[in-house]
This record gives C-alpha cells, sequence and structure tokens, in this order.
C-alpha cells in the first residue's frame, strides 16, 4: 500500500461483515511512510460527497493496532478489528461507506465499502 496519493483515495472494494462475525481483522501493511498517531476509519451511511449519517468511528487504541516498526523503510501493519454488532443499528442488507485516513490526519487515503450481512 502506498501512501502517495493523498489526493486519489484508494478504493478496495466492498467486503461483507456479518452482524454474528467477531473481530474480523483487515490488515494494512507497508514499508512507505509512517502511520499517523490520529488514524481513523471512518463509517458511515449516505455518499462519498453528499450527506452522512456516522455509524462508527476507529481510532487506535479502539479498533485500530498498530505492529512492527513505524519509520519509514520498514514493515508495518495497521490493523482494524471490526465486530458484526458494531453495525447493529444499522441493520442486514446496508451498505456502509469507510474513509480511512492512515497517515496524515484529516487526509483520506483508502476508501472502502462493507455490506453487513
Amino acid at each position: 500500500m502506498s501512501n502517495t496519493a493523498f489526493f486519489n483515495p484508494t478504493d478496495i472494494g466492498t467486503f461483507d461483515l456479518a452482524l454474528t462475525q467477531v473481530d474480523k481483522k483487515m490488515p494494512f501493511t507497508t514499508t512507505e511512510g509512517v502511520f499517523d498517531s490520529s488514524a481513523s476509519v471512518e463509517l458511515y451511511l449516505g455518499s462519498r460527497c453528499g450527506e452522512r449519517t456516522p455509524v462508527v468511528n476507529y481510532a487506535l487504541g479502539s479498533g485500530l493496532e498498530i505492529t512492527g516498526n513505524n519509520v519509514v523503510g520498514e514493515s508495518k501493519t495497521l490493523t482494524l478489528t471490526m465486530s458484526g454488532s458494531d453495525f447493529s443499528s444499522v441493520g442486514r442488507g446496508k451498505t456502509v461507506l469507510a474513509d480511512c485516513s492512515l497517515f496524515s490526519q484529516g487526509d483520506v487515503e483508502v476508501r472502502f465499502a462493507l455490506l453487513i450481512k
């Protein structure tokens, strides 16, 4: 994963999450850049450019964890851990959008959609 395209977020597609799943992990591994101490993953209902309804926000220590040496040139992984119960208010069949700010606070570098099953 490269963090160089700050103004052109990478859309990594659609994933699914069952309401019964526990601790589904999504690792982001790189040797480039340094993960920001305010890294976050915001999940919301709505559209990328329009009105948004927040669902859940993950941050370091609360759903996000960094392993490895968080320095340029060394391998490190930021892991997002989600459980279906985090999305029980959304309901089955809905798609939640995610914006990931991993390297620079407030800058969206990675996007994905999450289908709640």
